[in-house]
């Protein structure tokens, strides 16, 4: 198959690796969002800061300065609008344009811990080793990189490692917010109630020690599914990286190619220096695994020949490195970046936002996900005495706790998405378009008939169907998980109890799938469609809530002759 586009004149010179240096303090991306945990994003204290290139800072801060002139404001924080982000955000991100237009591709480069995601991109921006590597470093959140070479029209987005390891700094975070003391004193009373004392000490501490390192758990795998699904959905190409494949990777590649209608993975035999071993490897986790053709291109000017293995679609495409300075290596490597540089920079696309305001909306609509909500904005800020600037979440609800309260958690893996999966119930939907009306459907177990609510005891169901202020059809509601408690001849007494409680006969809970807790849906209403509460129609049956939305009604006005 004939390769797509042509190679660019950025020079990816295979060199001798330098002796490994500590990482400086100097920050290294064009602009790093840093998303540790979630709950910072609605934290007006905190925040998700943003941390921009030394390049750009200079004329950033003098930005703020002169904005804070022209807009003195009191507090000590200043909130942008979206213009204004955005010429905040030129001063430190110049994106690629074409005849004054943004015209780029966003490639999100995505894979687990370790696997060599930011050597690569140091080759594809050409960084010349500004971007540390390595055990020592971890990427935070989402990084921003922005090629220099005028020729790349493409912006690559780095994410923080899957699977990376829990740091001391989340640890103190999730222990600050849980708030566990031991209340136990192991040096009171005599040397027998002291011995009992010091046992009862350590177990606490013990059971302490649990409760953080599970918090810490969820919050980071919450975090790791955010920046994943955060990229993922920006991304117009993704680039995976793994060394020799393992079910995880293969899992994850699966998940992309249904996703995206390019993909490429980047095998990184990185330890790999003899050409047969290299040979062996690329048989044995591509070309005997995956379906395609091994395509070859010689570089314009060069000698120099690139293998890579494409599917017959031409949508997933898999390329080859070996161990840098080895003598497969300058083989192998030159030929694979320049490839991959052609096939990203045919994958252009104009007229596009400018990134931080991609990302502002985008984090906007994937909040919904992880809170309550519902979340109203998300806004670019910044600190009139220390210039940090941060992204901070903002709600139209009146109880602002409840509506950035995060959905109960529990921890799932589908291969790419290591991570947590809401606790909470979510109501699953279908929206079909018809020539007079949209029709919604909600499978809602336990709403019987069309009483919007019922009543057990102390527990109570509900469903309200309503329109927002942002023409948002919302479905919000609670269903609790409960049994009835029947006497000795089997009727109903209209007692109940929930499933973590028990009713004193000795039964107890063997299995729990059925989610619970309080839920909201919001449907956009297209154009032309009403928006009046007045016009929908609502039925419920047998667990299945039916909204209909007509189409607005035209106004048709008479002109005089």
């Amino acid at each position: 198959m004939a390769a797509v586009g042509s190679p660019t004149t950025a020079s990816f010179r295979t060199k001798e690796p330098e002796p490994e240096r500590e990482p400086t303090e100097e920050k290294i991306y064009d602009v790093v969002l840093d998303i540790t945990t979630l709950d910072e994003a609605p934290n007006h204290s905190t925040g998700w800061k943003l941390e921009i290139s030394d390049k750009g800072a200079p004329n950033t801060r003098k930005w703020m300065e002169n904005h804070l002139k022209e807009n003195p404001t009191e507090g000590d924080y200043v909130y942008l609008t979206e213009n204004e982000s955005i010429e905040l955000s030129n001063n430190f991100l110049q994106v690629p344009k074409s005849n004054g237009t943004n015209m780029y591709s966003y490639v999100s480069v995505l894979g687990f811990f370790d696997r060599g995601k930011t050597f690569i991109l140091n080759k594809l921006t050409e960084g010349g080793g500004k971007l540390p590597s390595g055990h020592r470093v971890t990427t935070k959140g989402i990084s921003v990189s922005i090629p220099t070479s005028s020729q790349c029209k493409f912006i690559l987005l780095d994410t923080a490692g899957h699977n990376s390891p829990i740091g001391e700094e989340l640890l103190d975070r999730i222990k600050s917010k849980l708030d566990l003391k031991n209340e136990v004193d192991p040096k009171g009373g005599n040397t027998r109630e002291k011995n009992a004392n010091e046992i009862q000490y350590k177990l606490r501490e013990e059971e302490i020690r649990t409760k953080i390192q599970e918090g810490a758990i969820v919050a980071k795998k919450a975090a790791e599914q955010f920046i994943t699904s955060l990229a993922s959905e920006l991304a117009d190409t993704v680039i995976f990286v793994v060394n020799e494949l393992t079910w995880f990777d293969q899992q994850a590649i699966e998940s992309l190619s249904k996703q995206y209608p390019s993909v490429i993975v980047v095998h990184n035999f990185k330890a790999t220096g003899d050409k047969a071993n290299y040979l062996a490897l690329r048989r044995k986790y591509v070309e005997t695994i995956y379906p395609g053709a091994m395509n070859k291109v010689t570089l314009p000017g060069t000698e120099i020949q690139v293998e890579y293995w494409q599917n017959n679609a031409g949508s997933l495409s898999h390329f080859f490195l070996c161990k840098e300075g080895s003598e497969v290596g300058v083989e192998v490597n030159q030929g694979t970046f320049h490839q991959i540089t052609s096939l990203l920079n045919a994958n252009v696309k104009p007229a596009r936002n400018h990134p931080i305001v991609d990302i502002i909306r985008t984090s906007s609509l994937m909040m919904e996900n992880y809170f309550r909500g519902p979340i109203h904005d998300v806004a670019v800020r910044y600190n009139k005495n220390t210039f940090e600037i941060s992204l901070v979440a903002s709600t139209k609800a009146e109880n602002q706790q409840d509506a950035f309260t995060m959905t109960r958690s529990q921890v799932e893996y589908d291969g790419l998405n290591l991570g947590i999966t809401s606790g909470d119930f979510k109501p699953l939907i279908d929206v079909i378009q018809l020539d007079e009306c949209i029709v919604l459907k909600a499978d809602i177990p336990d709403l019987m008939s069309d009483a919007k609510s019922k009543t057990y005891s102390e527990y109570e169901d509900y469903c309200e169907v309503f329109i927002d202020d942002d023409d948002r059809l919302v479905i919000e509601g609670k269903r609790s998980t409960f049994f009835l408690a029947y006497n000795s001849e089997g009727k109903s007494t209209n007692q109940c109890f929930s499933y973590n409680k028990t009713d004193g006969l000795g039964r107890r809970l063997i299995i729990a799938e059925r989610k619970s807790g309080k839920f909201q849906r919001f449907v956009k209403i297209p154009k032309g469609f009403s928006n009046r509460e007045d016009d929908l129609d609502i039925h419920f049956a047998e667990g299945t809530l039916q909204v209909r939305i007509p189409k607005r009604e035209r106004i048709t006005r008479k002109v005089r002759a």
